[in-house]
Order: C-alpha cells, then sequence, then structure tokens
C-alpha cells in the first residue's frame, strides 16, 4: 500500500506537467504505442506474474523444492521472452506506424527475461520490492522533469519510462541467493511450466481487452486526442483503486498457503476481512472522485483537457466492482487452483467489453471507451459470484459493505453541496481541490467511525485490534 501511495503521488506530480509539456495529440501517441507494447509484455510473461506467486508460495518454506521450482519456472520465462523481444522488434521497425516511438519500449519488452519479482511476492517478501519500486519511481520523477521539456521530447519520455521498467527488474538479482540455490533444471522441467502458465496467460489477455485493449480500439475507431482523455480518466481511477487492490497483490500468496495446508476456516475469515477493508476504501474513493471531478480536471490538466471530465465520472465505479472481483479471484479462485472458473469470468467481461466498445467508441469515443470498461468488470464479477455463491456467503458481505455506499453518497452530495462556496472565497485553484478534498475525507471518516462504533464492526475491531 505504501508503494501505491507513491504510484499516486508520482502521476499528481507528472500529469500536469506533460499535459501541458507535450499535449493531447503527443500523448495519444503515447498511449497508443504503450498499449501495443504492453501486449508484447504480456506475452513475454505468460500468466506467470500469477502461476509464479502461487508455484512459489505452495513450496511452503522448503528451499531444496523452491529453488527446482523457480529455475525451470524462470527459464520457461525465458525462452518465452526471448522470442516476444525479436517479434517486438520486428513490428516496431516494419509494421509501425509510429516506428521511431515504438522502438524504444523494446527496453520494457526486454525486461521481461529478467522479471523475478514473482518470487519475492511468493515468499511475501514485499518489502524488498516497494523499495525497489520506490527508488525507480524516484528515479524516473527527477528524469522527466530534467529532461522532458517541449513536445519534441515525447521520444525521452519514452525512452525515460521504458528503461525505468528494465532497471526495475535489474535490482533484484543481487538479493536472489536469499531465497534459491543455483539449480540447472531438465528440459522437462522447464517445458512443463508452460502449459499452466499459458492456461493463466489466457485471463491476462483477456483483461487486457477491457483495459489495454479499449485505447487501440480508440487510436483505430476514433481519435488519438480521444485516446489521452480515456487514457487519463482510466489511470486517474486505476491509480487510487490499486490501493484498496494492493490487498489481492499481498493476499494471493498468503491464501495459497492457507488452502494448501488444509486452513479453510482460517483463509474465509481473512477474505471476509479484506472485503470489508477494500470495499470502505473503494467507495471512498469512487464517491470522492464523483464530488471533486468537475474542478479537478481543468484544475489539474489544463486547457484541452475538459475531454477527461465524463469518461473520469464513470469509470471509477470500477473501483467497487474490481475490489469485489479482485477477493473472488484472486484470493479464492486462483489460490484453490480453480483457474478455469477464474478464466471463464474474465473472457465473458473480455467479449462483452469488445462488443460494447465497437458499437460505442465510433459514435461516443472516450466515454463509450469508459461504458465499456464498467460493463466488463460487472460482467467478471457476476459470472464470479455465479461460480461461487455455495462457497462464499455474499449476502453477508453486501449487508457489511452497504452502509459505506450510503456515506460516500453522503460524501459526494456535501462535497458538491460545498464547492461553489469554496470556489466563491479561492477561486479555481490547487487550494481549492485540497479543501474540497479535506472536506470529503473529514466527512467519510467521521460517519464511518460511529457507524462502526455504533454497530460494534468485528472487522473495525479486529483490523485495528481493538477488544
Amino acid at each position: 500500500m505504501t508503494y501505491q501511495v507513491v504510484k499516486i503521488i508520482t502521476p499528481l506530480i507528472t500529469m500536469p506537467y506533460l499535459s501541458r509539456v507535450l499535449g493531447a495529440d503527443q500523448l495519444g501517441i503515447y498511449s497508443y504505442t504503450y498499449s501495443v507494447a504492453s501486449y508484447f509484455v504480456m506475452f513475454a510473461v505468460l500468466g506467470m506474474s500469477t502461476y509464479g506467486v502461487r508455484l512459489i508460495a505452495q513450496a511452503q518454506g522448503d528451499r531444496t523444492k523452491r529453488s527446482s521450482l523457480f529455475w525451470a519456472a524462470y527459464l520457461s520465462e525465458v525462452a518465452v521472452s526471448v522470442l516476444t523481444t525479436v517479434a517486438y522488434i520486428v513490428y516496431a521497425t516494419v509494421v509501425s506506424t509510429q516506428n521511431k516511438v515504438a522502438i524504444l519500449w523494446v527496453f520494457w519488452v526486454m525486461s521481461c527475461m529478467l522479471d523475478i519479482s514473482w518470487l519475492y511476492f511468493g515468499v511475501e517478501d514485499f518489502k524488498r520490492t516497494t523499495i525497489r519500486s520506490l527508488l525507480v519511481k524516484i528515479l524516473d520523477l527527477t528524469l522527466i522533469f530534467l529532461l522532458v521539456k517541449s513536445d519534441n521530447d515525447l521520444w525521452l519520455y519514452v525512452l525515460i519510462e521504458s528503461l525505468n521498467y528494465l532497471l526495475s527488474q535489474i535490482i533484484l538479482w543481487p538479493f536472489l541467493r536469499e531465497y534459491v540455490d543455483w539449480y540447472i533444471p531438465k528440459i522437462g522441467e522447464v517445458i512443463s511450466h508452460l502449459r499452466p502458465s499459458l492456461v493463466l496467460f489466457i485471463p491476462v489477455i483477456a483483461i487486457s481487452l477491457y483495459t489495454t485493449m479499449n485505447r487501440v480500439l480508440l487510436g483505430n475507431l476514433s481519435t488519438l486526442e480521444q485516446t489521452a482523455y480515456y487514457d487519463y480518466a482510466s489511470r486517474m481511477c486505476t491509480i487510487p483503486g490499486a490501493i484498496v487492490t494492493a490487498f489481492g497483490t499481498v493476499m494471493l500468496p498468503r491464501m495459497s498457503s492457507e488452502f494448501a495446508l488444509g486452513k479453510k476456516n482460517g483463509a474465509l475469515r481473512l477474505i471476509q476481512l479484506s472485503t470489508w477493508a477494500m470495499l470502505l476504501g473503494a467507495f471512498a474513493l469512487s464517491f470522492g472522485i464523483v464530488g471533486i471531478a468537475d474542478e479537478f480536471v481543468p484544475i489539474f490538466f489544463g486547457k484541452g483537457f475538459d475531454g477527461v471530465t465524463k469518461p473520469l465520472l464513470i469509470i471509477c465505479w470500477e473501483i467497487p466492482i474490481i475490489c469485489c472481483s479482485n477477493v473472488i479471484g484472486r484470493q479464492f479462485l486462483l489460490p484453490n487452483n480453480r483457474d478455469r472458473d477464474y478464466t471463464i469470468s474474465v473472457c465473458c467481461g473480455a467479449v462483452t467489453n469488445i462488443i460494447a466498445c465497437l458499437l460505442l467508441i465510433p459514435s461516443l469515443g472516450a466515454v463509450g471507451a469508459a461504458i465499456g470498461t464498467v460493463i466488463a468488470e460487472f460482467t467478471v464479477l457476476a459470472v464470479q459470484m455465479i461460480a461461487t455463491y455455495e462457497a462464499l456467503p455474499f449476502v453477508g458481505y453486501a449487508s457489511r459493505s452497504i452502509p459505506f455506499m450510503l456515506i460516500g453518497a453522503v460524501m459526494a452530495l456535501t462535497m458538491r453541496t460545498a464547492a461553489p462556496l469554496l470556489q466563491g472565497f479561492f477561486g479555481s485553484s490547487a487550494l481549492l481541490l485540497l479543501l474540497e478534498f479535506a472536506v470529503g475525507a473529514v466527512v467519510y471518516t467521521v460517519l464511518t467511525l460511529i457507524y462502526c462504533i455504533i454497530s460494534k464492526s468485528s472487522e473495525y475491531s479486529r483490523l485495528f485490534n481493538r477488544n
């Protein structure tokens, strides 16, 4: 969560600067080339970001077993990454219409050959990966402000981002020996990891069809300007949403270990607690965005980005939906090796998204892509709930979270009521945004504490160790 907070602060600092220095058209090119490169990255790692974490977690502290599993799985990742890097170079130099920018993303694609972050997640060493990410983010921020000075510096911005991905992978290698010993796997062992990793690659691609693919569709069916509007609106929701979904990253190895040891009741109690905590934060974020969006977009992004507001007000509702599907998918289905149910759910979301976007983007642009995204996320959640309704008490989860939704609505209404009053005193400025945020934070926090104390919430008592 510390890292996710830094991920929020960094764009809050760079996005206003880049929107003014580069402009919507250049940022549209950035978003489009980034989206295409991300597909090659997905192919390079397959499903290792999920499969690898679960594989290491299920080794249950056996260093010898962990070492053999790691090296076999890693070499399977390298084999695929090499082929994907070659394919990307061919695409960027021969096929891409933005080849001068596209080729710079090759360092990001190459970085997949060195990706071992899943090992650290599997052994629940989040501190080291967090420190790594913090250092790289600080370097990224510094270089952007020092070097990106005009709309001719798009290539430099892309190069900085691409090299930072590569650096973030290199940093983890010196600590590898703390968790694994050297082991030379047989070819059969390496190949054995390709199929399960490929199975979990299917949902990765499916998820991308209602996240990254929307930018590609906008670039082809609408304009690069609309692509930038959607990209910024999506990022403004994805970044804060990552705070609450950080639970999913931490819980996957923990839940894999719990279920592997047969501790089902303890695992279900953890799911109940994480659902409560994630939705508490999710509703605060969604309703907070609704309360501040009208003032936030023109002040934060500047002139020419008014088109971000409507997509932002739509996409913000994906945050609580993603939280719920994150709990079911990454904290129950995947730790229980129910990969098929997980894959079906995200594939249904992908199909729904593509249909919605093909119908809506030509006429609505970024707004149509935003609607498609929310519909897709809701489809994923609905399918996962159908698959697990006998195992998880959804009625209980809902009853505990509805009060937060109501409190969030009160917060948003208060913020919208206070906005014109504050604007009359302070005008359209950063101070106005800070005051609106403060009003919303105080209202949500106070009402939540009152509710938790009056209702004697067991989750509140457990989370904050109150008896």
